[in-house]
This record gives C-alpha cells, sequence and structure tokens, in this order.
C-alpha cells in the first residue's frame, strides 16, 4: 500500500467509521534524515482512506473491513 505522498506500507484493516468515511490501519517504517545518520521511526497508525493508494498489481480482497465502534475516533 502506498502511503501519501511518498512512503509504502503495510494494509492491515478498513475501517468504517460513523461518518461513512473509510480509514486505513497501516503500519510502515519511516526514514528520517539524510539516510547515513538516520534514525528508524515504525509507526502505526489508522489513516484517512484519501493519504493511501493501492499498490498495482497487489490483491487486497483479503484485507478485513469492520465498523468503528461508536467511541473509536
Amino acid at each position: 500500500m502506498r502511503i501519501l505522498p511518498d512512503d509504502a506500507g503495510f494494509l492491515h484493516e478498513w475501517r468504517l467509521q460513523e461518518d461513512g468515511s473509510w480509514q486505513a490501519h497501516v503500519t510502515w517504517v519511516e526514514v528520517g534524515g539524510a539516510a547515513y545518520r538516520a534514525g528508524l521511526n515504525e509507526r502505526d497508525e489508522w489513516l484517512p482512506a484519501d493519504r493511501v493508494e493501492p499498490i498495482p498489481g497487489e490483491d487486497y480482497s483479503r484485507v478485513p473491513r469492520t465498523r468503528a465502534a461508536p467511541d473509536q475516533p
């Protein structure tokens, strides 16, 4: 899964919000600073669906789709 604008990661789940919008649960490793001195930051976040984009040729049909509980952000 592409994470816009220029990262890539793993899509774990889609979640439908009460307002009808979708979120994607994604994880990725972010590299900070110049590559030879970069720190690696593990990221694990729910992002709005418009922040992710499928990678052509990948099959996402088995990614779980759930509904958000009323108290989830």
